[in-house]
């Protein structure tokens, strides 16, 4: 039988610089699910002081430890993370890959690949690097590091459009596979699934990945993308056909339900989810 999931609230904000916009958005997100129950990331009150090529980096490894503390108290076999911004994902993903022994496949729903370092970043915001440390395993010369780093192989893009050229080398040379254009990415991914069924299944989902035009309350918009109709179509698919451990909704600047209204489909597939009301899982 499956675990029903947890939520984890982390409404983590210093990733995206001193803009604290993504934060108000993670406490909407929050809102929309205010029946469940929660476990929760505390912020700390550290200056946004920026070392090693990373703005407020005190804060986001005084985050990042607190987060890989309470997934390894509370083992957790599912999970919805509602967050800030993107690097909140860094502790649930290595947690995931760590407690299935690599067995983990990751989709990467994101207008952005999140694959600078510290030195290739030219913003220094710490959301473009997660997806890199991931795979990595630790930035050198910071507190940085995750036990269980993930193989390129375990990931695939959906709806990628904003790259640097530092992240478009990384991807060249590693050969991940990228679905890009919003009306052929759900077949295709279904189909590389199929190809290769993975055992467990990570979802990421910055909420850009969707169509500016559709859904506006956007850290880092992006012209193109889903439309949230669309999206929540392959989230119930995957849902339905894979085994789904973790879930995750990042990067709003949504401040009240109302702003959330446009992503209401989205919203619902996740309720399902949560409540466990969705089937068991059929083979791909």
């Amino acid at each position: 039988m499956r675990s029903v999931p947890q939520l984890l609230y982390f409404p983590q904000w210093q990733g995206t610089g001193p803009t604290a916009a993504v934060c108000s958005g993670a406490h909407s997100l929050r809102a929309a699910f205010a029946e469940v129950s929660t476990l929760e990331v505390p912020l700390t009150e550290a200056a946004l002081t920026a070392r090693h090529g990373i703005g407020g980096y005190q804060p986001l490894v005084d985050q990042f430890a607190a987060t890989t503390a309470l997934l390894a108290q509370q083992q957790p076999g599912r999970l919805l993370l509602l967050a800030g911004d993107c690097a909140a994902e860094i502790a649930p993903v290595a947690y995931f890959n760590q407690r299935y022994d690599g067995q983990l496949t990751v989709l990467w729903l994101d207008a952005h690949a999140d694959l600078n370092t510290p030195a290739s970043s030219p913003s220094g915001h710490f959301h473009g690097m997660p997806l890199r440390l991931l795979l990595e395993g630790e930035f050198t010369g910071t507190a940085f590091r995750v036990e269980a780093p993930l193989r390129p192989g375990q990931v695939l893009f959906a709806g990628l459009r904003d790259t640097d050229p530092a992240e478009d080398n990384f991807i060249a040379a590693h050969g991940l596979p990228v679905y890009a254009d919003a009306a052929t990415a759900p077949a295709l991914v279904l189909a590389a699934l199929r190809r290769q069924p993975p055992a467990n299944l990570y979802i990421h989902l910055d909420l850009d990945v969707l169509n500016p035009n559709h859904f506006p309350a956007l850290q880092c918009p992006v012209a193109g993308g889903f439309e949230p109709t669309e999206l929540a179509a392959l989230l119930r698919e995957l849902l339905a056909s894979c085994h789904v451990v973790g879930l995750s909704l990042t990067e709003t600047m949504a401040a009240t339900l109302a702003e959330l209204a446009p992503i209401a489909p989205i919203l619902a597939v996740y309720g399902e989810w949560l409540a466990n009301d969705l089937c068991e899982p059929a083979v791909l």
